[in-house]
């Protein structure tokens, strides 16, 4: 029988992929982990709906109403309001009166501790699981390359948290416009001049999670179990996360500056609220960002991580854990 040409085994390949990345998929929305992830995601929003439908909402539609009669639509008018309001309850960055005001809200809660123990728990048994319930050799034994398993299960895990992550925001962006701008009849209009912001919020959100979901698979790619292997995962991402704040407290600014790097909360708040802000100009030009001249300058120069150099360093922290589970996969014996 004649071997298979290039196109055929990639044809294979790329069905098998979107077999094992539905079966996934299916499997994951019966997890425990997945019922606790999405009901993490969904409650805070929930409440932060429930606080502005019973305090807030009279407050902030008077707020955009004299926004319109005084300054009519665009600037300093009403959809320039809705914006603000709607970036002060997402916690996005914000400027009032050319001042830089930080508040607190959901990009507080979904860019930090509870999101990164939730997607450990979620993602830490992906190949440690496999190992200790005896189904690795299984797959091995089959037409399947372990890279092919290590990627299908990230992928269905990106497919499950992206679909959740816009779920969250799209149902606080969609109510906040439909009470605030359509008793003014600029719904439409409102929706097609703010619509970044919440793509901005869901994208580099998503970001966030994949890099913490890559991450945990590294560790469940060398740890047997799923136990220790998310414990250790959360450890380290947790100590990444807080270790640059406490350091220039105590005085060690110094390897704080070089440790804001692995900060991914940090990154990814900063990413969204440069976006937010309209910041897109501040990005570096295609051939800084390609060459990584901004990634070495900010490890000379100690300052606040630059944008284009935070998406690389964002970037990085998901594709080369990523990368090295599957080697470390591949290369592993199975027993």
């Amino acid at each position: 029988m004649a071997s298979l040409s290039l196109t055929d085994k990639a044809q294979i390949v790329l069905s098998q992929t979107a077999f094992i990345v539905v079966e996934e998929i299916k499997s994951l929305y019966k997890t425990r982990a997945f019922v606790i992830f999405s009901i993490l995601m969904l409650l805070p929003m929930q409440l932060i709906l429930i606080s502005y439908a019973t305090t807030q909402y009279p407050q902030l539609l008077a707020e955009i109403e004299k926004a319109f009669f005084l300054n009519g639509i665009f600037e300093n008018g009403a959809i320039d309001t809705f914006r603000d309001i709607f970036s002060s309850a997402m916690g996005v960055q914000t400027v009032q009166r050319g001042v830089i005001s930080y508040t607190i809200g959901a990009t507080t809660y979904y860019l930090n501790i509870p999101i990164i123990a939730i997607v450990t728990l979620l993602t830490c048994g992906f190949i440690a699981s496999e190992r200790e319930k005896g189904t690795l050799p299984v797959y091995v034994s089959k037409p399947v390359y372990r890279t092919q398993l290590v990627l299908s299960k990230f992928l269905a895990f990106a497919i499950v948290s992206l679909a959740l992550t816009a779920l969250t925001y799209s149902l606080a962006y969609f109510t906040y416009a439909a009470t605030l701008l359509a008793p003014l009849s600029l719904f439409f209009t409102g929706v097609s001049e703010t619509i970044n912001l919440l793509l901005i919020l869901i994208f580099f959100t998503w970001l966030f999670i994949l890099a913490v979901g890559s991450i945990t698979i590294l560790f469940s790619s060398l740890i047997d179990r799923s136990i220790i292997a998310g414990v250790t995962s959360l450890i380290v991402l947790l100590l990444l996360s807080i270790l640059p704040n406490m350091l220039i407290v105590f005085g060690g600014a110094g390897l704080s500056s070089y440790l804001r790097f692995f900060d991914i909360p940090g990154l990814a708040s900063q990413l969204i609220d440069y976006h937010s802000l309209g910041f897109l100009n501040y990005y570096k030009s295609l051939w800084n960002i390609i060459t990584m001249i901004g990634f070495f300058s900010e490890f000379i120069i100690s300052r606040m991580v630059d944008p284009s150099t935070a998406l690389i360093v964002i970037v990085l922290l998901t594709v080369v854990p990523l990368t090295a589970s599957c080697i470390i996969t591949e290369k592993r014996e199975v027993t």
